[in-house]
């Protein structure tokens, strides 16, 4: 994975932290993986680890959250160190 530009993620590992902070979150393997290989955006978090990020319906009833995806491409294949759900769509979306 070029570290400089990064593009859509068809390979993951997820982290031991990133299962067990998906799992406690309600995030299925399925929503993070389907960031990774079509994001809306990827923001630059710091060197080697960028933030994939797309708005999804998630929960009962439907709502738009915007999932993150942290991804850690100082590896072979990428790491995905952690997922989150934020509701503050409108201030992680860069436009």
């Amino acid at each position: 994975m070029n570290r400089e530009n990064p593009q859509a993620i068809e390979s993951f590992y997820l982290t031991a932290h990133a299962q067990m902070q998906m799992q406690r979150r309600g995030i299925k393997r399925s929503e993070v993986a389907q960031v990774l290989a079509q994001p809306e955006q990827i923001l630059l978090a710091r060197e080697g680890r960028w933030i994939y990020q797309s708005r999804l319906l998630h929960g009962e009833p439907p709502r738009l959250f915007l999932l993150r995806v942290v991804v850690e491409v100082e590896h072979e294949i990428p790491w995905v160190i952690t997922a989150y759900l934020t509701s503050r769509v409108a201030k992680y979306m860069e436009t």
